[in-house]
């Protein structure tokens, strides 16, 4: 939903349009602030890797049910607003909420 590009990384003002074309308007430099802290390279990329570390479930038996579950990819220009039910979206922008 957030790699429109599937390049497997995103960067901060790709994570700033996303955020923003999904109708979660963040400060630019929170953004800024939030793929730093999470560059664990410094490279100004957040990896899928980073990214899955900030939200994996701290809880044992709920991050290894997320661990277990497939990737699952689109391509072909396929609207990142309907990648999920409207309640997981806002469930998943509830969660930026807490970096931010």
């Amino acid at each position: 939903m957030l790699d429109i590009s599937s390049k497997g990384w995103i960067t901060a003002p790709e994570l700033y349009e996303t955020l923003s074309d999904l109708g979660h308007f963040t400060h630019r430099d929170l953004i800024y602030m939030f793929v730093r802290r999470l560059d664990k390279d410094v490279d100004g990329k957040l990896l899928y890797s980073d990214f899955a570390e900030a939200f994996t479930p701290k809880s044992v038996s709920h991050s290894m049910a997320l661990c277990q579950r497939k990737a699952f990819y689109l391509h072909n220009n396929y609207d990142r607003r309907y990648f999920f039910t409207k309640e997981t979206r806002d469930l998943f922008l509830k969660s930026f909420k807490i970096y931010f």
